[in-house]
């Protein structure tokens, strides 16, 4: 089993998160990252898991978007 990194995002603490949806971040961010993630949303919560190894590059798209 691979190691994966989780980014559970707060929607209440970052109101952008509530303007993606799931298939939107995985597309965004494969195409601009080069990441292949698996996202998942609640009615509080917006959570990523990413590979670990592409932890870092998901942070920072993540960042860019305003997410995080």
């Amino acid at each position: 089993m691979a190691a994966t990194a989780t980014f559970s995002i707060n929607m209440y603490s970052a109101p952008t998160a509530r303007a993606f949806s799931p298939c939107e971040i995985e597309s965004r961010m494969d195409s601009e990252a080069g990441v292949k993630a698996r996202v998942f949303k609640d009615s509080a919560y917006l959570t990523i898991q990413v590979p670990a190894a592409f932890s870092v590059d998901t942070a920072n798209w993540l960042s860019a978007e305003g997410l995080i």
